[in-house]
């Protein structure tokens, strides 16, 4: 469960999230939830990330307001339904390919890191 690998699931669930959430998503390795160690590498991670996904816990998002933060969760959530939803039928059959991810990200006028269309 890598930065790279849980965004390009994610990612290539909907075409809306590359826009929504175009700084990826971020993967905290397991740790023991409610202290300050968990508390400190959550910070680290979201100076990079505004989807922080708590391995085997659950998920955590930042955003200006309470209202764009909700729709990141939200577009976070239902790609996460997908990805389930494709996955027990036997995977996807065609994924977006990362020259359609760049060229999604100039049309919208974001920027995606590039490792993570490899």
């Amino acid at each position: 469960m890598t930065d790279a690998a849980f965004t390009k699931e994610l990612w290539g669930m909907a075409t809306e999230c590359p826009v929504v959430f175009p700084r990826g998503v971020g993967v905290l390795p397991w740790m023991v939830p409610g202290g300050t160690e968990i508390a400190k590498a959550s910070g680290e991670i979201v100076k990079k990330h505004d989807v922080l996904i708590w391995a085997h816990h659950g998920a955590f998002c930042v955003g200006t307001d309470f209202d764009s933060t909700f729709g990141l969760m939200d577009t976070v959530e239902k790609a996460a339904e997908i990805s389930v939803k494709v996955r027990s039928i036997g995977g996807a059959q065609r994924r977006i390919t990362a020259s359609e991810f760049r060229t999604l990200a100039e049309k919208f006028q974001v920027t995606l890191p590039e490792e993570y269309l490899r």
